[in-house]
């Protein structure tokens, strides 16, 4: 009976809607349970803008896919949602092995919207009202009344309903997160109100769309604005505030004929979804006061009619028409489908030819560079390849790639100051093309490993796979590069990438460990094994590497890995946005669809989003797109990746008054040059890239690499996948794969496949196209080809085997090596550009080793990387000699500097804090003035605007050590600052000489005592001489100092390290320096005889079966710049675990270990 009185509510309603409802309305009711569209919701991608949902996607369709919805829609707080990568989704709900791995029911409709925050102005700025006077508040120097922006920030959902309204909101957005960002993004009524009425859905939202306190005048404008296109939102909230609003909007429909809709405002889709958000905003220490008591999940139809009838606000007829309007969506929005052609930037010049022109100028400029190479280099072979390489770029349809990217570099180069690699990242330089186009100096046609040109680009894998060429850019600094991406494109045209950032697997485990009550051992487990994994992933050097580590290799427990697979969805939880590392988006329009709105802007294109810069910590606008995406919709991206030793190298070169030589030059340097090669056996590898590590260092003075094939062999051998081989190839163990035929194919990389190209030539021995040979190394590794398909080639191979070899005894065995390898391989042109990386650093560091560590020192000074620092002093005084100077006044101690003669570098103050180079500078001015007075140093420093803080952090190192010991020095600071107090002290009160410290000091030298009625006054000296009596104080003063302790506590505090030295003294006291008691405590213990440091380690606690440890941290505690006399200490080989989880001995690494010691006060005497 009550169904019934549904159904003819519901009919009657049905004649009110201004859009043909999409289903029987008797069956509406008693079949699909009231269904609606759920346009106003939220997921994790929310987070990117405002922290509030944990809830994934998928499981998103999933539920509303249970109900029967058939849109989707992409919109979030405050912007569009990642919306390409919604599209992306939606599209692929389309196919049914998608919807089958996703246990999706059906395809889902793409919906663009967003939950946009709202201002009346965005721009406009209102006096400041004082809330006590009520009137405006001025500023207390200029006069002038304060202003500030409105603060305020409504809500308003907005679903477009064309490709063209996507474009004006993506730009409405930007502006928002641009100039219309106050605490929130907002657009304003400007920007709303250039929307019309058929490009848009508009809806007033929630409780947040009403802060103003005319805002039922405002949404009347927007109602006659967009008339039928615009809805009054309730919702289903059974709380007093809500009930009010909803009684309030029922008022305005009725008496305007305003339509109306019910929005779920969703945040959680089930009670474990409800549990994820509630724990993930206690973990940010978020919360949201005014949601108590509101409704934030996704129920069906029914329940959302039953809430409405609870809350006894609305008719039973308009609380149904007001669920049937969410389905004006399903046919009223246009159903857009996004071009995926490419769109690679065109350079303005070349618009006016068709692709084939470009092509032929493309050709025109290679053949004008090749005509430039020198005798050794303009070869036949070079042209053919030239040739071959351009046919493969003219027929893939990327020809502008190369001509954008080559007038980029030359403008980033030549007109912006840019510095780029002269080697190259990834595959590029397999092309001989990319020399010649300037994006390397590497020429794959005398390359010491095997370079393939096929490993970078082939027509067929750019065409099927519609994957654009990846020319990444080692720089030393991206803004030239981008100033050169945005004249070519445009002031809109080139912007940094999005980077979503997530919890990942440890955060995410522990999450849905915590909420599923995995047993706490099982978890810590687990966790463990994550570490490790985590710490793996650290140690890799570029993407390539970390996709062949594997969370598999260290999670071997199959039930443990079946629980952490099982808190995936909680690992992909959105936490951040973020600006990507080096991804830029470059764009300038499609030239397919020239009709749109806001042409080539990238604004329009995809929106720009605010996030917060890793780098400079500034907001930072970049474009709301994932790099992962660019492909498939044709985009083009290029890495802008700022790699340390880039810029290095420039600075060392030109520091010898040279430009950085090519790789062909810099091989020529390095053959035979047995200084350079001597420093990779001897040890000397500071600096020295992919050789620095310590277990790094090690390794290579074990191989001792005596040429470039070699050295870029062991870069590729360390990888952590080579790790089962490495020992036999750093012992040059003859290495077979027990085919002869196979092992003289690889005799360019000692019989080892250390190099995804050695087994491209594998590959093509064994009947694979060469062309085809990458994209199947790529399949194996990633196990995409499988089955059937994995069977054909096996079988190909083999036939081809027996074809070439006459039998197949030894194909099981090597074809395991393949398959293994094709995890570890690593991309032999990247390897070879670390290898010259590295020889750049170690030519100038054996032939200019005071220029190199002069540059380099000062290189990290600026970074701030007191590490390295220290690594390299202890390098230079163990290898070279030097000697570190002190701090000293008269000094530049501006920079690091390198006297070659003396052999001493003396250190830089600029960087400690509180100090800076502004002060360093200033000091030395008054050096070089010749002031040699300490008293007129300290008030002419003081005069420099360098305060007293300061000056005493330099005296506490011994900064003016000539002038007397700290002690003497710091009283004499006090002394100073007390007689020059106020402009200085004009009497001295005769009650006070020996608080003064006057006794013994003539004052009829510096006072008198005679009154100007020539009587002698009884209370008072009168000074005349100021400066000479605070001269003769300082000389009374004792040049008593202080105890060690303290002064290595001085140096500590101020510097972060220690300088003292005393020659004199034991070997055993030692300063503790770098304390880390995450485990077992270690520190860096300063050796107080020699200024040697050696990484030391104290037991926790007492070990019970272990005598000789007589004390343990837990007894006697240490903290940073403590001294403690070293008792006993031993050498004991280094354990660590496995990925097992099993202690096991580390080979040819140990540990040193204090027994027993004691701590040294400031009473003790050394």
């Amino acid at each position: 009976m009550i169904e019934q009185t549904v159904i003819r509510a519901a009919k009657q309603a049905s004649q009110r809607l201004k859009f043909s409802f999409p289903y029987d309305i008797t069956e509406w009711v008693t079949q699909k349970n009231m269904l609606m569209e759920n346009y106003h919701k939220h997921t994790t991608w929310s987070n990117l803008v405002q922290f509030d949902s944990a809830t994934d996607i998928i499981d998103f369709m999933r539920k509303s896919q249970e109900y029967g919805c058939t849109c989707y829609f992409s919109g979030e707080h405050g912007f569009q949602g990642e919306w390409a990568y919604v599209y992306d989704l939606c599209r692929n709900t389309q196919d049914e092995s998608f919807r089958s791995k996703n246990k999706l029911l059906r395809s889902m409709k793409f919906r663009y919207s967003t939950e946009a925050y709202w201002v009346k102005d965005r721009l406009r700025e209102y006096p400041v009202i004082d809330p006590e006077t009520g009137e405006a508040k001025t500023d207390s120097k200029t006069g002038e009344v304060k202003k500030s922006r409105d603060r305020t920030n409504c809500h308003i959902v907005l679903v477009a309903r064309t490709y063209q309204a996507i474009r004006k909101i993506n730009y409405m957005i930007s502006e928002a997160h641009d100039n219309g960002f106050y605490g929130k993004p907002r657009i304003d009524l400007e920007l709303l109100f250039q929307l019309s009425p058929d490009e848009v859905y508009v809806t007033s939202a929630c409780l947040a769309g009403w802060k103003y306190e005319d805002a039922t005048e405002i949404w009347y404008r927007v109602w006659q604005h967009f008339g039928d296109s615009f809805f009054l939102e309730y919702q289903t909230h059974n709380t007093d505030p809500q009930k009010e609003l909803n009684r309030r909007i029922y008022a305005l429909s009725k008496e305007f004929g305003i339509q109306t809709i019910i929005g779920l405002d969703t945040h959680y889709i089930d009670d474990e979804d409800r549990i994820k958000r509630d724990n993930l905003l206690k973990r940010k220490k978020i919360f949201y006061d005014d949601e108590v008591g509101w409704y934030m999940d996704f129920p069906n139809g029914r329940e959302v009619y039953r809430r409405m009838v609870e809350q006894n606000v609305l008719p039973e007829e308009e609380i149904l028409y007001a669920m049937m309007n969410t389905h004006v969506f399903v046919d009223g929005c246009h159903d857009i489908t996004l071009s995926t052609n490419f769109k690679i930037p065109i350079i303005e010049e070349y618009q006016q030819y068709n692709y084939e022109q470009r092509a032929e100028i493309l050709k025109k400029i290679l053949n004008e560079e090749f005509e430039k190479e020198d005798r050794d280099h303009h070869t036949e072979d070079r042209k053919e390849g030239m040739t071959y390489e351009f046919g493969e770029i003219r027929d893939s349809k990327t020809a502008d790639y190369f001509l954008f990217n080559h007038r980029l570099v030359d403008l980033a180069v030549n007109q912006y100051g840019g510095q780029l690699t002269t080697t190259s990242r990834g595959s590029a330089s397999s092309y001989y093309c990319s020399k010649l186009l300037g994006f390397t100096s590497l020429d794959r046609f005398e390359s010491e490993v095997p370079i393939y040109p096929e490993r970078f680009i082939t027509k067929d894998r750019i065409l099927s796979s519609h994957q654009m060429p990846d020319i990444d850019a080692n720089v030393a600094k991206q803004e030239p590069f981008i100033q050169a991406g945005k004249e070519l494109c445009g002031e809109h045209g080139c912007y940094p990438l999005l980077a979503v950032g997530k919890l990942g697997e440890k955060s995410g485990f522990k999450l849905y460990a915590g909420i599923r009550g995995i047993e706490p051992t099982v978890a810590n487990n687990i966790s463990k094994c994550i570490d490790r994994y985590n710490e793996a992933l650290k140690q890799a050097d570029d993407n390539e590497e970390k996709q062949s580590i594997l969370i598999e290799d260290y999670i071997t427990d199959p039930e443990y890995l079946r629980i952490f697979n099982e808190s995936k969805p909680y690992q992909d939880i959105v936490e951040q946005a973020k600006v990507h590392a080096c991804g830029f988006f470059l764009f300038n329009g499609d030239p397919e669809h020239t009709d749109v709105e806001g042409y080539g802007d990238l604004r329009y294109e995809i929106g720009l989003i605010r996030c917060q810069s890793k780098t400079s910590k500034t907001p930072t606008m970049v474009v709301n797109i994932e790099g992962s995406l660019l492909d498939k919709f044709g985009y083009v991206k290029d890495d802008f990746l700022i790699v340390d030793v880039v810029g290095l190298i420039y600075k060392l070169y030109h520091a010898i008054g040279k430009e950085v030589p090519t790789v062909s030059q810099l091989r020529k340097m390095v053959t035979g040059d047995s200084l350079t090669w001597d420093l990779y056996a001897k040890g000397i590898t500071c600096c020295l890239n992919q050789c620095e590590k310590a277990t790094t260092t090690k390794r290579v003075m074990k191989y001792r690499p005596q040429n470039v094939k070699e050295l870029a062999a062991f870069i590729a051998a360390i990888r952590p996948g080579f790790k089962s081989l490495i020992d036999g190839f750093l012992n040059r163990i003859p290495y077979s794969n027990g085919e002869p035929a196979i092992d003289e194919l690889l005799e360019d990389c000692f019989h080892y496949m250390l190099y995804q190209e050695a087994v491209m030539k594998i590959f093509s021995f064994l009947g694979i196209p060469m062309q085809d040979s990458y994209d199947t190394i790529k399949k194996i590794s990633k196990k995409k080809l499988v089955g059937e398909a994995l069977q054909k080639v096996e079988n190909n191979m083999k036939s081809h085997w027996l074809e070439n070899i006459g039998n197949t005894n030894n194909f099981a065995p090597v074809y395991k090596v393949i398959k293994d390898s094709a995890r570890y391989s690593f991309n032999a042109p990247h390897a070879l550009s670390m290898a010259f990386d590295s020889l750049y650093e170690a030519w100038m560091k054996a032939h200019y080793p005071s220029v190199f560590y002069e540059v380099v020192l000062n290189h990290y000074q600026e970074k701030g990387n007191k590490n390295k620092i220290a690594e390299l002093e202890k390098e230079a005084k163990q290898f070279y000699g030097y000697s570190i100077g002190s701090y000293e006044y008269g000094a530049d101690n501006s920079k690091f500097t390198v006297d070659d003669e003396k052999k001493i570098i003396y250190p830089s103050l600029s960087s400690v804090k509180d100090i800076g180079v502004n002060v360093v500078q200033s000091l030395y001015e008054i050096a070089q003035s010749g002031l040699n007075d300490f008293v007129r140093i300290y008030l002419t420093a003081k005069n420099k605007k360098i305060n007293t803080t300061v000056l005493r952090k330099l005296i506490s190192i011994r900064y003016f050590h000539r002038f007397g010991s700290v002690k003497k020095l710091l009283q004499a600071a006090d002394m100073i600052d007390y007689w020059y107090k106020q402009g200085g002290r004009s009497t001295i009160n005769k009650s006070q000489i020996e608080e003064l410290g006057l006794t013994g000091i003539d004052l009829n030298r510096y006072a008198t005592d005679i009154t100007k009625s020539g009587k002698v006054s009884t209370s008072r000296w009168t000074i005349l001489d100021l400066h000479g009596l605070v001269r003769e104080i300082f000389r009374h003063i004792p040049n008593n100092e202080y105890p060690v302790k303290d002064l290595i506590q001085f140096e500590y505090d101020v510097l972060e390290y220690v300088e003292y030295k005393n020659p004199d003294i034991s070997p055993r006291y030692v300063a503790v320096l770098d304390l880390d008691t995450t485990y077992s405590p270690k520190f860096l213990a300063y050796c107080l005889k020699t200024g040697e440091t050696c990484e030391m380690k104290i037991h926790k606690q007492l070990i019970r079966n272990n005598k000789q440890v007589k004390t343990s941290f837990q007894m006697l505690p240490v903290e940073n710049g403590d001294i403690i006399y070293m008792i006993s200490c031993k050498e004991e080989p280094k354990r660590a675990k496995n990925n097992d989880g099993e202690w096991e001995v580390v080979p040819g690494v140990s540990d040193w270990w204090i027994n027993d010691y004691r701590k040294i006060t400031s009473e003790d005497a050394i």
